[in-house]
């Protein structure tokens, strides 16, 4: 049966391959590159500096996380950087130079071939079929058990369904871990990794995410720290959003990889405090363009005023030592070499106009010289920035040039990356961040979790599962918004647009996920207990989307209301557009409601703007309804369809249904 299910699988890789890079082809089609304006600087991590920018709409930035970057026009400054979030309109970027409070602007650039190459490596390799992800993909019972499970640690307040659900993952090769947001998921991942790390293996945590990433590491850092393991073993690879970063400083590889560095310059400081001093400076000018051209246009008329007035000087020098000579010739020598009275006039002449020369040039230079003081005193780049920028800039010129000095700074503060990392128990990183992580690539680790891994591609999923020896645990909720993939090919729609539970069930229906857990249930682990701060709600989505196989319990100090609001009496119209018969995207009347909800939801104390989120049903009426939050003064407040908000939480959520310029709401929403 095992060499049938590799037979299979070997058959599979290469038409996951194929599907990916039909994917490939279509994301070359889309924008590779934008300009962004008026980053605010958020916050700021492991030598890197976080801002926020709000974007387009036409960015499909997901897997990327790395991007290229580019300050000014006329002397450009370029730097690798990382995209740590896109939350609807906003995207937060690192960059690797502090640009200040704020960033007018910036261009980034990135190449969906450099995320997607990593897993067409593996995919098209030989041994990949007869790897773990082989078993994930063609699931074998008889061939799914391991052969020695870990002791499984547990809680005082786990139930009995939980503490199986707990068994089975160590029991198994292969775990499929499922249910609805609150069914306590990330708590028995959690668990699971903490008995592996207790009996001495090696795991590795991945998820579709930056933000999920952190949220799991706190929470394993949590359970590790009840159940008296060492948190120091777990590692965090890759940047966390702003608001995770002091809980996950004290774990974060590229915090520990920065201060290990920095430790090592204090031992190279000359060159070390050069580069600090030229690229921070650098970077100025690169910000202020216009400034940096004033300067040096005045500068440059400095320096011409100062030849002219040392060549007149010369010429002073010459006119007086002819004067002198034709004052101090005796009659003699006035006769043998031709002098007279009108000689000597015309010498003092001359004199007397290379004085007023000097003299006018002398007053331009002292007035250029108290321009570019009056400039650099009020200026964004100081006169002491200007003085240690040429001095820096001078020294690294006598040390071999920029390129050469920042060479040898790298080589002497390197670090051993690779045992650094290799000696970390729980590793957790993005699922495209490790499959482009040179180290993580390298690694064989024991077991590996991938959380939230509905919204992961299967051609990655097969990749990463490549990472595990032992065990590989899939968790995540098939009921959430499914992929949106570009690529539409029958290849595509088999192999891209379902999930790993809906591919490995055979099956298009999600209801009939319920029939494959009974079957197939060691593996197949349905959480049916769902813990709910909104019961309601709750209750209604297990009604009609679990089909009742959910039991849902209310949290303690349960809260929360939702709000029905029926707008068919505005029966307002949407305008058209001048001169044309087709319709605005928008409406305005429906969204002067919205906007009266947002204000309503406002009212709640200690709530702010990045607290509440505004969805509707398509992509026409976001900018217009972005635009009239701006007009009113309500900022910083996301608006998006109902997939840039999976798996999101907000305090507060308003859900627009209107058709524009109709007098009643999606049904297929409703």
């Amino acid at each position: 049966m095992e060499a049938a299910n590799t037979k299979q699988a070997e058959s599979l890789f290469p038409s996951l391959a194929k599907a990916l890079q039909g994917e490939l082809d279509q994301l070359k089609k889309t924008r590779s590159e934008v300009i962004l304006f008026g980053g605010e600087c958020v916050g700021s991590f492991a030598g890197y500096f976080y801002y926020r920018f709000e974007i387009p709409e036409d960015l499909f930035l997901r897997g990327v996380e790395r991007a290229a970057f580019v300050l000014g026009s006329a002397e450009p400054v370029s730097f690798d950087g990382r995209l740590v979030s896109h939350e609807n309109q906003y995207l937060t970027i690192a960059l690797p130079v502090d640009c200040g409070p704020q960033l007018p602007e910036v261009k980034c650039s990135w190449n969906h071939e450099d995320h997607v190459k990593p897993v067409l490596d593996i995919l098209t390799a030989s041994d990949t079929a007869a790897s773990l992800a082989g078993l994930l993909l063609q699931p074998d019972p008889a061939n799914n058990a391991v052969f020695k499970p870990v002791q499984p640690l547990t809680q005082k307040d786990h139930s009995v369904g939980r503490i199986d659900a707990l068994q089975k993952i160590l029991s198994n090769r292969v775990t499929l871990l499922w249910g609805p947001v609150q069914s306590g998921k990330r708590r028995i991942l959690s668990l699971a990794a903490a008995s592996w790390m207790n009996a001495g293996k090696k795991v590795l945590y991945l998820s579709s995410s930056n933000e999920f990433v952190d949220e799991a590491l706190v929470k394993t850092a949590e359970v590790c720290k009840q159940l008296g393991i060492d948190s120091t073993m777990i590692a965090r690879v890759g940047l966390p959003l702003n608001q995770h970063a002091d809980a996950l400083g004290p774990i974060s590889f590229e915090q520990a990889v920065d201060a290990a560095k920095a430790e090592k310059r204090k031992t190279f400081q000359e060159r070390a405090s050069l580069l600090d001093v030229y690229w921070r400076i650098k970077v100025k000018h690169a910000l202020h363009e216009s400034y940096t051209r004033t300067i040096a246009d005045a500068r440059e008329k400095l320096t011409s005023i100062k030849k002219q007035l040392d060549q007149v000087s010369r010429e002073i020098a010459a006119a007086k030592e002819s004067i002198q000579q034709i004052e101090k010739a005796s009659m003699m020598d006035r006769l043998k070499k031709g002098f007279n009275k009108d000689d000597l006039a015309a010498g003092q002449k001359q004199l007397a106009e290379k004085q007023q020369v000097q003299k006018r040039l002398t007053t331009v230079q002292q007035s250029l010289s108290n321009e570019i003081v009056r400039l650099e005193s009020s200026g964004p780049i100081s006169y002491e920035d200007g003085k240690n920028f040429r001095e820096a800039t001078k020294r690294i010129e006598e040390l071999g040039g920029i390129q050469k000095v920042t060479e040898t700074v790298n080589d002497f503060i390197k670090v051993d990356e690779a045992t650094m990392l290799k000696s970390k128990s729980f590793v957790g990183t993005t699922a495209a961040g490790a499959l482009s992580h040179p180290i993580l690539k390298s690694m064989k680790l024991d077991f590996v979790i991938v959380d939230d891994a509905e919204a992961i591609m299967l051609p990655l999923l097969a990749a990463v599962a490549t990472f595990a020896k032992d065990s590989i645990v899939v968790s995540g909720d098939p009921f959430q918004l499914a992929l949106e993939p570009l690529s539409n090919t029958d290849l595509a729609l088999q192999l891209l647009h379902r999930d790993i539970f809906l591919y490995t069930a055979r099956s298009e229906d999600l209801h009939r996920l319920f029939e494959w857990a009974e079957k197939n249930p060691q593996w197949s682990v349905l959480l049916s207990s769902q813990f709910a701060t909104t019961p309601k709600l709750a209750s209604f989505v297990a009604a009609v989307l679990f089909d009742d196989k959910v039991k849902v319990q209310p949290a303690p100090q349960t809260k929360g209301k939702i709000y029905f609001i029926d707008t068919s009496d505005l029966r307002s119209q949407c305008r058209q557009y001048v001169g044309k018969k087709k319709i605005l995207p928008s409406n305005e009347q429906q969204t002067k409601k919205s906007l009266e909800c947002v204000k309503h939801a406002l009212m709640e104390p200690n709530r702010h703007a990045s607290d509440v989120g505004v969805i509707v049903p398509f992509s026409g009426p976001t900018f217009f309804t972005r635009l009239q939050l701006r007009v009113n003064n309500m900022s910083n407040m996301e608006v998006g369809l109902p997939g840039t908000f999976r798996g999101r939480r907000k305090k507060a959520v308003i859900f627009d249904t209107s058709v524009a310029g109709m007098d009643f709401s999606m049904r297929p929403m409703d």
